[in-house]
Order: structure tokens, then C-alpha cells, then sequence
């Protein structure tokens, strides 16, 4: 097994994702219980922003979610042999992520008023669902990239409402050419997303 030491040493935030093609959870999880650290690394990178994400829903300060996100792969990393179904881990993250995400809080003794309990949020099968589509998008964007990937994370992904405008300036391209250039764009992305789910 990885050494536990490793178990998250990086917070998500400076974690980089790779475009390469990558193995599947149930290859990556033998790999680990065979003791490979870097399956290890990629593992907790591939869910790094899963896990991550509770504790910010819960309101958490960045000390703390660090601190939930240790605990939660340090669990993964004692219960790797025992998992029966790697196709589930995903939801079992977030529950588990979702039960430690209270108990740090109830510690705390913080006020929770704001925060709903466990069984009023979104169900795991749900959210993770949700959070594996993201996924899905977020490493096709990866592997498209260049200006495709530029102009539909500008037109889809980014906070700011950005007007065709600013985006021509940006990426130096007339006005005009932006809704064919997206149509173009679209049409790649979906053909990567086919491929992946064929994965």
C-alpha cells in the first residue's frame, strides 16, 4: 500500500490534471492495494475536486476543508482492499466526505442553522452523477484544447458574462467568425465525450 504519509499531501487547489488518456478507477485501485505510489497520487488527483467540494457547500474555511479532505483519503486509502465495487466510488467519496464534512462541523460546535443535514441534501447518486458528467466535460475541454477549448470555456464556464465582443478581443478573432468557430468547437467536444463514455 501507499505510504500513508502521502495519503493527501496536496491540497486540490494546486493539484494539476493531466489530458492523457487515464486508466480506470478499478485499474488504478489494484494498482494501489499492489502498493504504487503514483497510482496513489493520480487517484486522489482524479477526486480531489469531488471530495473537496462538500466541505466548501458546508461553508467551510480553508483550513479546515483541508482537514476533511485528509481524513477522507486516509479512510479511502485503510478501505481500498474492502471495496467491492469500484464503478461506486465516486458515491462512496461523497458520503463519506458528507459524514466527516459533520462530524468536523458538529466539533466545531459552529452553528449549522445555514447548512441543511445529511438527508436534505442532494443524494449522492445524484451529485456524483452530476460531478462525473462535469468530469467527463472538463477532461474533454483538456483534451480539445487550444482555441477551441479557450472559447467554450469562455462562452460556458466562466463566472463573468462575457459578451462576443470581449471574447473576439481575446482570442484576436472577428465578431463573425464566433458562432461557426462554436458550432465547430461543439461538434469536436461532443465527438471526445462519445469516446469517453466508451471508455
Amino acid at each position: 500500500m501507499p505510504r500513508r504519509q502521502q495519503t493527501a499531501q496536496t491540497p486540490p487547489r494546486a493539484i494539476r490534471k493531466s489530458s492523457a488518456s487515464r486508466p480506470s478507477d478499478e485499474q488504478l485501485i489494484q494498482a494501489c492495494v499492489a502498493g504504487d505510489e503514483i497510482a496513489w497520487r493520480d487517484l486522489v488527483q482524479r477526486y480531489a475536486s469531488l471530495v473537496y467540494s462538500v466541505p466548501i457547500r458546508c461553508r467551510m474555511d480553508e483550513s479546515s476543508a483541508d482537514d476533511v479532505f485528509q481524513m477522507v483519503f486516509e479512510v479511502l486509502l485503510k478501505q481500498l482492499p474492502q471495496l467491492r465495487d469500484h464503478r461506486t466510488l465516486s458515491k462512496w467519496l461523497l458520503t463519506t466526505t458528507q459524514r466527516i464534512s459533520w462530524r468536523v462541523l458538529n466539533k466545531s460546535k459552529r452553528q449549522l442553522r445555514d447548512f441543511p443535514p445529511p438527508h436534505d441534501l442532494e443524494s449522492a447518486d445524484e451529485f456524483a452523477h452530476r460531478w462525473e458528467r462535469q468530469e467527463r466535460v472538463r477532461e474533454a475541454l483538456q483534451q480539445l484544447g487550444g482555441r477551441c477549448q479557450e472559447l467554450l470555456t469562455m462562452l460556458y464556464l466562466d463566472s463573468d458574462s462575457t459578451t462576443y465582443e470581449q471574447i473576439a478581443s481575446r482570442l484576436d478573432l472577428a465578431v463573425g467568425s464566433i458562432g461557426p468557430m462554436r458550432a465547430r468547437c461543439i461538434e469536436k467536444l461532443v465527438e471526445l465525450l462519445s469516446d469517453l463514455r466508451d471508455e
